[in-house]
């Protein structure tokens, strides 16, 4: 299973954090890591690649960037 890190409120470099936060579970998916930082969130994904490494970077966002998300799992529709 992938792992997830995530932090809210305003945070002194996010980034920085995020990287800290997902290094410490970088086991829980070894093969890819994503983040997206907002001035009042973020999130970490450590990816465990199961099916194809190309089409699966997370966290994702919609066409117009106001929703993102990270989940494990699969889309098929």
């Amino acid at each position: 299973m992938c792992g997830f890190s995530g932090y809210f409120g305003t945070v002194r470099d996010g980034r920085a954090l995020l990287e800290r936060m997902t290094a410490a579970i970088a086991h829980r998916g070894p093969d890819e890591q994503g983040f997206f930082t907002t001035k009042a969130a973020g999130l970490g994904h450590a990816r465990l690649s199961i099916v194809g490494l190309g089409d699966g970077q997370q966290p994702m966002s919609d066409a117009t960037g106001d929703l993102t998300i990270a989940f494990n799992g699969e889309i098929f529709n």
